[in-house]
């Protein structure tokens, strides 16, 4: 399976993704604003309300504030994707099935060369003809040589990149796991508001 990388695309995304997570942030701050003005209020003294300001203070904000570090964790992680591209691979898109392709070619080109060098050095020619077309030969196969390695290393960059980007999106998943265990855990005391949360669940 060839592993493609398309800077444009991932940059794009990465944007929207950050719309989305501010957007998702400023609902969990509005959320947390107006659940703490309930908590606080101080003429609702009913036992009913002590249960609901109890709950609303020790699982419903702390879900929404872990929320908050969800958005941001995935954000990061989306900016981090294609800025790290860019400064440790390549500024331009790249495909591992292309590459590989062009070395292969360039193995083929190079081995072409090097019998037409055996041959030269064993032609019975005038030597300044010999000694100029073994010189030009030579000269191109230092530059296939050269854009081999080059290749090379651009496909060693991007199957590192392919390897070491999944670290990028840890932390977001770790939040992820986190909140959807503590949502899991409260479910089953039906307390309606807590669906409040699922949301952001849902579309991470």
């Amino acid at each position: 399976m060839s592993i493609d990388m398309y800077v444009q695309a991932a940059t794009s995304q990465g944007e929207n993704v950050a719309t989305v997570c501010q957007r998702e942030i400023a609902h969990y701050q509005m959320l947390i604003n107006n659940m703490e003005t309930f908590v606080s209020e101080t003429q609702l003294r009913s036992k009913t309300y002590f249960n609901a300001k109890q709950f609303y203070g020790q699982v419903l904000i702390p879900l929404a504030k872990a929320g908050i570090l969800l958005s941001e964790a995935v954000n990061a992680a989306c900016q981090k994707f294609p800025n790290q591209y860019l400064a440790t691979v390549d500024t331009s898109n790249l495909s591992s099935t292309k590459l590989e392709s062009q070395i292969q070619q360039l193995e083929q080109n190079i081995m072409y060369l090097q019998d037409i060098q055996a041959t030269l050095e064993t032609t019975d020619m005038d030597d300044v003809l010999k000694d100029v077309s073994l010189s030009v030969n030579n000269k191109l196969m230092d530059n296939l040589m050269t854009s081999k390695r080059i290749l090379e290393e651009k496909l060693y960059l991007l199957l590192d990149f392919h390897q070491r980007s999944p670290q990028f999106f840890r932390k977001s998943r770790n939040w992820r796991t986190l909140l959807t265990m503590e949502y899991n855990k409260q479910k089953p005391l039906g307390v309606q508001q807590v669906a409040v949360l699922t949301f952001h669940l849902q579309v991470i």
